[in-house]
């Protein structure tokens, strides 16, 4: 069913039983990584109609950070921190001294 043109593709047969599994089990929330066809915003949209045309309850279709309210483009603390030191760190030359032998 939710193979059907405009749906999942024929080679995501897998992703196809997971979210089945999750519609007929009534799973509240189903977070995954597979941005590339379960939490696909083009490819959800459609899944969900072909769901809720077929009388099911869909769940949730989210990335974990999505799940967890966590804002994948905000620069955390640690990412600040990296990107400080990059900034202040010298750039290699290519040439060998002794002061970058010390580092």
């Amino acid at each position: 069913m939710l193979q059907r043109p405009g749906g999942l593709p024929e080679g995501a047969a897998a992703d196809a039983i997971h979210m089945a599994a999750a519609t007929v089990y009534r799973i509240d929330c189903l977070a995954t990584w597979n941005i590339s066809y379960i939490a696909n915003a083009q490819i959800r949209r459609i899944t969900e109609e072909i769901l809720e045309d077929n009388g099911y309850r869909r769940p949730i279709i989210c990335t974990p950070e999505e799940l967890f309210g966590l804002d994948p483009w905000k620069d955390d603390e640690i990412l600040q921190e990296v990107k400080t030191r990059a900034r202040h760190t010298p750039r290699s030359t290519g040439t060998t001294s002794s002061e970058s032998r010390k580092i």
